[in-house]
């Protein structure tokens, strides 16, 4: 926490005119304004705490023109055109304006199989190979998402690490 000049003025006014403190560095909080803020902290940390997982845990989508929060549970994979992304789930598909990167970096626990596709790896079933192209194919869908050859092996890795790999 940075204090602004004008509250330092105003702390040392205030310790000067009740003439009860102690000498405080320069810069430096007395004793019993730290434990107030982090009081202060401790309290909006539990008070929201809440709210900061459930905005971790789900990803804000479009629908009938307003924006609705889907669990990121249910997002099967992220497939990427540009800087649009399309969230796929199991009954629908929305179109986002988010590129992959920065879905990528926002939930670490998708993994990616391709420059275009960040699958859940909850909905991963298996890893298959058709005229020389691997493909993914997904739990409770019909829908075969292409890997790439090159990161094959380091995916399989990310897979194994999870433990969901068959």
């Amino acid at each position: 926490i940075y204090l602004t000049v004008k509250y330092r003025k105003t702390l040392k006014n205030r310790l000067e005119i009740h003439k009860t403190h102690r000498h405080v560095p320069k810069g430096e909080l007395p004793w019993w304004k730290v434990i107030k803020v982090k009081h202060i902290f401790s309290k909006i940390e539990t008070q929201h705490f809440s709210k900061l997982k459930h905005f971790i845990d789900s990803i804000k989508v479009p629908q009938a023109g307003i924006e609705i929060d889907l669990p990121i549970k249910d997002v099967l994979y992220f497939k990427s055109d540009m800087k649009y992304t399309t969230v796929v789930t199991e009954k629908k598909e929305y179109l986002i304006n988010k590129t992959l990167l920065l879905l990528e970096e926002k939930y670490s626990n998708f993994i990616k199989i391709h420059r275009a596709y960040l699958v859940n790896p909850l909905y991963i079933q298996k890893f298959y190979k058709k005229e020389n192209h691997w493909f993914l194919s997904l739990k409770n869908h019909e829908t075969h998402l292409p890997v790439s050859r090159r990161q094959k092996q380091e995916i399989e890795k990310k897979i194994n690490q999870i433990g969901f790999f068959d």
